[in-house]
């Protein structure tokens, strides 16, 4: 076995002689006093007197010298520059520890928090690479087309969208989770087809009576399951709006006068004018009025239709009264008659009542006035008699339940969820004429297809998690927690579906939180996704909006269109209404490429003007369904699907008695939480149904107490990246001081081959592609159904990335040539100068970084950044003046020059490709480290034959293989060492930004400077340590540069977030411009913004 230190030892003795031998051909032939080069005769085995030769030998090189300058390089001092460089060493490795266990201690103290949220928990990036965009839109064009006639609950468009919803999770490996075994669960409904005859009249027996219309008057339906409905004379009380909530202290059915019961409740619709926004939405919708009315017995209802609290002018109400009516068998039969009266109607029957004061009297006394709080409700006076026919039957729609069971928290579910219906097809009125077909593109096929996609890879995960594979995020395992993909039937019918599915759901197990699809992002991508029902559900709201910025730096906002009651109308509702924690995401306001958000105004307006609910509801050409596959990708579904992120302290009674009815009553204690505090702010608004401004909540309804705790645990992950980075970096300072002096003690004239020395450290590099491909397969890997998946997986994904193989290697092999390149030059200028000096002029790299950071990264160029810089030239040229005084540089290396000149243009190249490989490395962390490498050291073997064959037919430089020795030397250099720089340097660079990197590069110059010191005994000038102390107080500067860059990335996430919702905030005008900052007030905002 060859022995490292004697090859070291032998390698210095032949360096020195090559250096004298030089030195002798440049001497003066005339100088009478020249002193012939002693040989050396140095036993390997006596270290100590081979070092003392050496002393002795660098002493007799030293010319005549002033007293000054001879104390410089006497003995004495040259040991007290040693010993002072050590120290400051120790101390400043000694300050780094110090300041890094401090911040790990003091994080540590909060890492009890069991409320602090985990985000390490991720998927391999092929799962979420897996996503196809071409097989979402064929999935949404198969399920918006003709054949499936719009997939009306119980239908034959609705049974061929379930089959194929079931084909996919079955090609996906979901497992059946319907009833009996299979994946379907039958939602018995109840539907009223067509309305034969009708009649709704008022009679009173000192009153004309009133005699309504149907379609032109009033629009009907029934709660009852029955074919033939008739009342007569029953008496109306008017309930104002028909709100009744202890919450907002407001009761319109107070029965201290008059009660409902068994009668007609005449409502207005929409709610109290002094309700806030929030309340509004809750209180004005259609259903909570039912819902009311039924809790205090009354038999029918009817409701006062206005195009303002109705969002819907009355033509709209009339085409939608053929409608199919749905409901639940199992659901309540109690209001007999439903009815809508329009406006002119509803003025006939006031100016027949016992107060006919006109339909704006009746607001008045029922909204926002002095006599709001006093209203009573009251008897009408009038007699109601009601008849209705209809064709009624019963039908059986279908949710699709498929899953992954959980590997060791099965009874915590995660649900995803989107519905498959929609309102099927019209009859033509025209006899013979063909139906028209509502196809349902966007509503909500496109849910249907993100939720086809997901099943797919996290299908695909759990397959290949259940061969025991490796990779980046270390064993592959099924997820901890169960998820289930759920698509609903009869959505449009009122979320009966997913009332269903909820009322029947195991009552042993715990959902933890449900994401409902509801009209994907068919467009284009955007800047941020709307969460509809932000603010309901704090922790899962703090989850999404820290997980979509880290992974595709997006903003979660809250619904800008709140006058469209989207919450009330989607799936989400009916589990929020049972207290567990549900959002709708929905289409972005912020279109990327877009300077506002009038292109989403513009978007939206055309949409529920002209597409909602209509046949022109397809798939359009310029749908590109990329904002569908960011909706896919908003966050790591890895985070998710592991007990590492929990609700428990959420909401109080999730996990014990979870009350699964099917009622539609909220809890009002969140909206009282939550939303009512903002009345004052929103006191003057003007009504939202007359445009669609876009209006946000305040950020404020964020639970504060889960913020911090997520802030405390970026805060620990922030510090482990930087404490990793760091001694990387401090890693990579010994392993290239190590790599320079071998480097040099190898090139010497009996062995100089530059080329040939680059191509034997370069392919080592392809040491990492097997690691990639050992990340990849695993090491279990085996033989069964499993391999052709594998196979397949392999051939679409080789590597690990966010881009395709075919760019990464095109990359890799342009920075193969780049770093191939300035390595040659680094290679071939070496030997022409001191390794010092090489080293101090190499460093000038981080000039070019400094700048092409700021050109191509875009980092700002903040004050402290220049100083470090400034810091670090100031340093390198300290050093290099330092050296070039001394005799070592002018005597031992004639060409010094031109080696210096070789070391500058090597040092552009490097920082061009330190950069370069930063962005590529680093932006959205789109590749892995070993597959980067990998492929940059293929190529190198690849391309280097044919450049070794054109040197050696050229004669520059001819092949001759190295002895024992050397060849131990080579792969000391090649294998370990630099395989091990290039891994470390580019692992760097994926933690740290590149100018820290450099700054602890730079540390390789003191590090020479102690080696050539201590080890090889050369005389440096005491003057060079205040270049060191430069570089050190450099590096320092940049690596606090480094960590208040990081804290406040972690501390403006949450900042921008607030800001973008403000910007629609109603309460624009409160800022008190009186008093203008101090002219001291200016000065600080300045130096924040541009200090570091």
């Amino acid at each position: 076995m060859i022995d490292p230190w004697r090859v070291v030892v032998r390698a210095i003795i032949i360096d020195y002689k090559e250096r004298d031998n030089r030195m002798s051909n440049h001497r003066d032939e005339d100088d009478e006093e020249e002193e012939e080069v002693e040989e050396f005769d140095v036993d390997l085995g006596n270290n100590e007197s081979f070092l003392d030769t050496l002393v002795n030998q660098e002493t007799r090189r030293r010319p005549n010298q002033s007293p000054v300058f001879g104390y410089i390089y006497s003995p004495r001092c040259m040991r007290g520059a040693g010993l002072v460089i050590g120290i400051i060493a120790l101390l400043f490795s000694a300050v780094l520890l110090s300041i890094s266990f401090s911040d790990l201690n003091k994080t540590n103290d909060n890492s009890s928090d069991d409320t602090a949220i985990d985000f390490t928990n991720k998927l391999p990036l092929w799962v979420l690479n897996n996503i196809d965009i071409t097989r979402i839109k064929s999935n949404v064009q198969y399920l918006s087309s003709d054949l499936l006639e719009g997939r009306a609950p119980g239908t034959r468009g609705e049974e061929l969208a379930t089959l194929f919803i079931q084909s996919q999770y079955q090609s996906s490996s979901i497992e059946p989770m319907g009833e009996n075994g299979g994946y379907f669960q039958n939602v018995n409904l109840y539907s009223i087809n067509n309305i034969t005859t009708t009649s709704l009249n008022f009679s009173a027996s000192d009153k004309s009576p009133v005699n309504l219309t149907y379609l032109t008057d009033f629009v009907t339906s029934t709660e009852m399951q029955e074919s033939s409905i008739s009342l007569s004379q029953i008496s109306v009380v008017f309930v104002g709006h028909g709100v009744s909530s202890k919450e907002m202290q407001w009761d319109d059915y107070n029965s201290t006068t008059v009660s409902v019961k068994g009668k007609i409740a005449m409502i207005l619709l929409g709610a109290p004018e002094s309700f806030n926004s929030s309340a509004t939405a809750y209180f004005g919708r259609k259903d909570y009025k039912l819902s009311a009315a039924r809790d205090h017995g009354a038999v029918g209802v009817i409701l006062v239709h206005t195009d303002a609290t109705y969002g819907y002018p009355w033509p709209y109400v009339q085409s939608k009264a053929s409608d199919t009516k749905y409901m639940l068998q199992e659901a309540p039969q109690q209001l007999q008659v439903v009815a809508m009266v329009n406006e002119a109607a509803a003025n006939k029957i006031i100016d027949q009542s016992a107060d006919p004061t006109h339909l704006k009297g009746w607001q008045v006394r029922a909204g926002d006035s002095a006599l709001a709080k006093l209203f009573l409700p009251f008897d009408i006076g009038l007699l109601v008699s009601f008849d209705l026919d209809c064709v009624g039957s019963a039908v059986v729609g279908r949710n699709v339940i498929g899953g992954i069971v959980g590997d060791k928290n099965p009874d915590q579910v995660v649900i995803v969820m989107a519905h498959h219906d929609h309102l099927g097809m019209k009859q033509s009125t025209v006899p013979g004429g063909a139906p028209t077909i509502y196809h349902g593109a966007v509503d909500d096929a496109s849910g249907v297809g993100i939720l086809l996609e997901l099943a797919n890879i996290l299908g695909l995960y759990n397959k290949v998690a259940s061969t025991n594979t490796f990779s980046q995020v270390g064993l592959i395992s099924p997820p901890d927690r169960t998820i289930l993909f759920v698509s609903t039937t009869a959505e449009e019918g009122g979320l009966l579906g997913a009332k269903h599915f909820l009322s029947a759901f195991n009552k042993t197990k715990q959902i933890v939180a449900v994401i409902n699809y509801d009209g994907a992002n068919v467009l284009n991508e955007t800047l941020d996704i709307v969460s509809v029902g932000m603010g309901l559900s704090p922790d899962l709201d703090l989850f999404i909006s820290t997980a979509a910025d880290d992974e595709n730096k997006m903003i979660v906002t809250q619904d800008p269109l709140p006058q469209l009651h989207l919450l009330y109308r989607n799936d989400a509702l009916v589990f929020l209404q049972n207290q567990i924690p549900s959002v709708m995401l929905s289409m972005g306001t912020r279109f990327k490429g877009m300077m506002n958000d009038t292109y989403y105004q513009a978007v939206i307006t055309d949409y529920f003007t002209n597409v909602y609910h209509t046949p022109a509801d397809i798939v359009k050409p310029e749908y590109t369904f990329l904002g569908a596959v960011q909706q896919s990708v908003i966050w790591d579904w890895g985070r998710f699907l592991y007990p590492s992120f929990s609700f428990e302290n959420q909401i109080d009674n999730n996990n014990s008695t979870m009350n699964h009815s099917t009622d539609d009553n909220i809890p009002m204690e969140v909206i009282k939480d939550q939303q009512v505090e903002r009345n004052k702010m929103e006191e003057g608004e003007n009504k939202r149904n007359e445009d669609f401004q876009p209006v946000s909540l305040d950020s404020s309804q964020l639970d504060q107490s889960n913020t911090n705790n997520n802030v405390k645990y970026q805060k620990r992950q922030l510090l482990k990246k930087r404490i990793i980075g760091l001694s990387i970096v401090l890693l990579i300072t010994t392993v290239n001081t190590t790599s320079s002096e071998l480097s040099q003690y190898i090139l010497v004239n009996d062995y100089y081959k530059p080329f040939l020395m680059i191509y034997y450290n370069m392919i080592w590099l392809i040491l990492a592609l097997p690691i990639e491909l050992a990340v990849f397969y695993g090491k279990h890997i085996k033989n069964n159904s499993n391999e052709p998946l594998i196979q397949s997986l392999h051939r679409e994904f080789l590597i690990d990335n966010k881009v395709t193989l075919k760019t990464v290697a095109w990359v890799t092999f342009l920075m193969s040539i780049l770093y191939t390149g300035l390595n040659y030059i680094w290679i071939l200028g070496l030997p022409l100068t001191e390794v010092s000096t090489s080293n101090a002029l190499f460093q000038s790299a981080t000039i070019y970084v400094f700048f092409l950071s700021i050109w191509i990264l875009k980092e700002k160029p903040t004050i402290l950044k220049s100083v470090s810089v400034i810091f670090f030239i100031a340093g390198v040229v300290g050093i290099l003046l330092a050296d070039r005084a001394s005799s070592v540089g002018a005597y031992e290396f004639p060409d010094a020059v031109k080696g210096d000149i070789m070391m500058v243009a090597a040092a552009a190249l490097y920082g061009v490709w330190q950069v370069l490989t930063a962005k590529f490395l680093v932006d959205k962390n789109r590749t892995m480290v070993h597959s980067y490498i990998g492929l940059m050291g293929f190529w190198c073997l690849l391309f280097g034959i044919p450049v070794l064959l054109a040197l050696h037919y050229s004669g520059y430089e001819t092949f001759e293989m190295p002895t024992t020795s050397r060849s131990a030397g080579l792969i000391s250099v090649s294998a370990f060492l630099t395989f091990t720089a290039n891994y470390l340097i580019n692992w760097g660079l994926s933690l740290v930004s590149p100018l820290a990197v450099r700054g602890a590069e730079l540390l390789i110059i003191p590090a020479t400077l102690l080696f050539d010191i201590f080890v090889k005994k050369v005389v440096f000038p005491a003057i060079s340590i205040p270049g060191f102390l430069f570089i050190i107080f450099g590096f320092l500067i940049m690596m606090f540069v480094e960590n208040i860059q990081l804290k406040r990335r972690q501390r403006t996430k949450h900042q921008q977030q607030q800001s973008h919702q403000r910007m629609s905030s109603l309460d624009v005008d409160n800022t008190d411009n009186t008093n203008p900052p101090t002219l001291s007030l200016k000065i600080i905002n300045f130096m924040r913004r541009n200090l570091v």
